[in-house]
């Protein structure tokens, strides 16, 4: 599947734009702040539902404008079409349609048109936090598993739910942690499925990594690529008994 059209109103520096797309490679190219890296942002929204640099998304409309549209034409290997329309006012907000039709929940599109982005901050991978590596790996899983990204959404909120219970027992000095057990339970639960996702992706994408890293490096320098969680994972089968010792 590839992206056959463009078309931008009131987005960024563009007031009315459409731009066509070929099945191979495309090349955008011009001086600098022309809006290249606007269009990379507007094929991005499209396909991830968010920004990739917009800090408040309100950022997109065009100077002196109250809303602005993106819309983009996907075509299979069959000829087959779908538009995705994303629009975004400052009073209502962010609404994304797929053939007409509005999506309830924006990660319903993750996954839909599969994208994979480079930008110079993407040295964070190598360089950065173990965050940036984790969002990374789980921003590709996400797009080829709804199973895993169900599970990221509920990990991610029964981890803050247990945060601001721990934060309560610390200033209030509680000795009882049995309101604690129940989300130690989900966070161990939904927690292992993360890991064992994780551990999959790394053991099939690093032969992958290493084939292409090999061809691009004139020495025999190897690339090492491994999934350490924060406890003892050699067995999958032993992950959640792991994760409670760990807990």
């Amino acid at each position: 599947m590839f992206l056959a059209t463009l078309e931008l109103t009131d987005f960024r520096n563009y007031r009315q734009a459409t731009i066509d797309f070929l099945p191979d490679k495309n090349i955008l190219f011009g001086e600098n702040a022309q809006g290249k890296t606007n269009i990379l942002e507007a094929i991005y929204l499209l396909c991830f539902s968010r920004s990739f640099r917009a800090q408040n998304e309100s950022e997109i409309i065009h100077f002196g404008k109250d809303k602005s549209a993106i819309a983009g034409q996907f075509e299979n290997d069959l000829k087959i079409c779908k538009q995705v329309t994303l629009r975004y006012s400052k009073g209502e907000g962010k609404k994304i349609l797929v053939d007409d039709k509005a999506i309830s929940r924006y990660s319903d599109l993750l996954g839909q048109f599969p994208i994979v982005l480079s930008t110079p901050d993407d040295i964070e991978i190598t360089s950065g936090t173990p965050a940036a590596r984790r969002k990374f790996v789980d921003a590709i899983i996400c797009q080829g598993s709804k199973t895993y990204l169900k599970t990221l959404q509920h990990y991610i909120r029964i981890l803050k739910q247990r945060n601001k219970i721990l934060s309560n027992i610390t200033g209030e000095g509680v000795t009882n942690n049995a309101s604690l057990v129940p989300w130690d339970e989900n966070l161990i639960k939904y927690g292992s499925i993360i890991i064992k996702f994780r551990h999959n992706f790394v053991s099939e994408f690093f032969p992958l990594l290493n084939e292409i890293y090999l061809d691009l490096n004139e020495s025999n320098e190897r690339l090492s690529f491994s999934y350490n969680p924060s406890f003892a994972f050699s067995d999958p089968n032993e992950t959640e008994s792991n994760f409670n010792e760990q807990i």
